[in-house]
């Protein structure tokens, strides 16, 4: 397996009217205790400042599993997420790079692909997501880009890549027909889920 296991734990702000650091703070306090993280990230999306994201680097898989099977270690996290979200989700990707230069970027991109019903992820979904990562590893100022397989779910990849700006994203990924190829062709055989997140480091 990856070395690079990573967690990405999304959770809407939707209990609250606005995000605070009086809400958050105790929260990134209560990650930075846990151990078996190697580098953790916390932010929020772009798009919708609701939306929060916390992002770990861990030691191994094996390492999260036994956390989560002793509640008490997260219970302190989970108590202070409860208070502004009523639902999270979550997954944890076997990359297949070291992922930490796109988390610390300006803006990350964080996507999860889905393969339809039907589509193959050995055959189809891995091997276009694999030359859409070739491609944007040669466009300058792109950061870390990096994915592999979900391993709660053998139908999904995921993918991280650090952006200067939200414009350089958008700039660079209108003005390569190859991208664009490769982004029409996996969206006629995925499900995308995506974001653009400014992240802090709270292992610092």
């Amino acid at each position: 397996m990856s070395p690079y296991i990573l967690e990405v734990y999304i959770f809407p702000a939707d209990k609250v009217s606005q995000v605070m650091p009086n809400y958050t703070d105790p929260l990134v306090g209560a990650v930075k205790t846990i151990s078996g993280i190697n580098a953790g990230y916390f932010g929020s999306q772009l798009q919708d400042a609701k939306q929060l994201y916390l992002v770990q680097l861990w030691d191994s898989y094996d390492k999260h599993v036994e956390l989560r099977a002793d509640p008490a270690h997260w219970a302190a996290v989970q108590e202070h997420i409860d208070v502004v979200s009523s639902k999270q989700s979550s997954y944890h990707g076997a990359y297949d790079v070291d992922p930490t230069p796109a988390l610390s970027a300006p803006i990350t991109e964080i996507l999860k692909l889905t393969a339809n019903e039907g589509v193959s992820l050995e055959d189809t979904l891995l091997p276009v997501g694999a030359s859409l990562v070739e491609i944007i590893r040669t466009i300058p100022g792109a950061q870390g880009a990096s994915f592999g397989p979900v391993l709660e779910d053998d139908r999904s990849i995921a993918f991280v890549c650090g952006w200067q700006s939200i414009d350089h994203f958008k700039e660079s990924t209108a003005n390569s027909v190859a991208i664009q190829e490769k982004i029409a062709r996996l969206m006629q055989i995925a499900a995308v889920e995506l974001g653009h997140v400014q992240l802090s480091s709270y292992k610092e």
